[in-house]
């Protein structure tokens, strides 16, 4: 979910924690300057909300892979009621 190395958040934070890095200072000095402290501010927040998710997301990646498993188990139990009936219908 998260692919943002704990080496290069924390020299983000860096920027983070400065009040001269805002996108409204940065337009001071240029649009791409803007544009590049938007997208460092956005990639640290997507990263700290991962890791404040990443507790429920364990339990919700577990339940989701029980629910595959249960529903290849009732498919293929689905088609052996298949092959029942069409067998009984036969007779």
């Amino acid at each position: 979910m998260n692919n943002i190395s704990k080496k290069v958040i924390k020299q983000i934070a860096r920027y983070i924690d400065n009040e001269d890095f805002t996108p409204e200072r940065m337009h001071r000095v240029s649009r791409l300057c803007t544009v590049f402290c938007m997208w460092i501010r956005a990639c640290y927040t997507y990263h700290t909300v991962c890791k404040r998710l990443e507790p429920t997301m364990k339990p919700l990646n577990e339940a989701r892979s029980t629910r595959k498993k249960t529903m290849v188990m009732l498919a293929k139990e689905r088609e052996r009621m298949d092959v029942a009936l069409h067998i009984i219908a036969h007779y």
